[in-house]
């Protein structure tokens, strides 16, 4: 792996949970430095606090399937044409808004995300979606100063398990 570049070992590696990648691709240069494997060990476990993914769900269906929303609830949202927004910050998925309509949704995640985030710069960001290509090239409309670091990825298993198709992601670290 020394002396690979990130784009070397990353390829191949597009089906990766996006937190989990953002942090050992941030890191993969230490490794090619020559730096000892406890040191990078450690920069991995503080980086793990400052990921962030914001993801805006947009349909209902697998949220009430998995028992995070009931059945009423997810009729209502589906009819008023809700779209909540998760986020996954240390390790945990909570609902930080909702919005009506995908455009919307959108809106508020760049909302969320310059009220209550620094993203620093010094890392790469990610874009995501699972089967929704359109939808994340408006994702990434709302981030035109945080070019994605690669080609959008596939959802990974965290996110994707509580929302189903169509969502997408932005992931990036936060500022310490």
């Amino acid at each position: 792996m020394a002396g690979m570049s990130w784009e070397q070992y990353y390829d191949g590696f597009y089906e990766w949970s996006s937190g989990t990648q953002i942090r050992y691709l941030a890191r993969l240069d230490s490794y090619g430095s020559g730096a000892q494997t406890a040191e990078i060990a450690a920069e991995l476990e503080a980086l793990s606090s400052r990921v962030r993914v914001y993801a805006p769900v947009e349909t209902l269906q697998y949220l009430v399937m998995g028992g995070r929303l009931s059945k009423a609830a997810g009729f209502v949202g589906t009819a008023l044409n809700l779209k909540p927004v998760i986020c996954l910050k240390d390790g945990v998925l909570s609902c930080v808004g909702k919005a009506r309509g995908s455009k919307a949704a959108v809106r508020l995640v760049r909302e969320l995300v310059d009220t209550h985030e620094e993203i620093d710069t010094n890392y790469p960001v990610y874009y995501a979606h699972a089967c929704n290509e359109e939808g994340v090239q408006q994702l990434m409309a709302a981030f035109p100063e945080y070019p994605a670091a690669v080609p959008p990825l596939t959802v990974g298993c965290i996110v994707g398990t509580h929302t189903g198709p169509k969502v997408t992601a932005i992931s990036f670290i936060t500022k310490a």
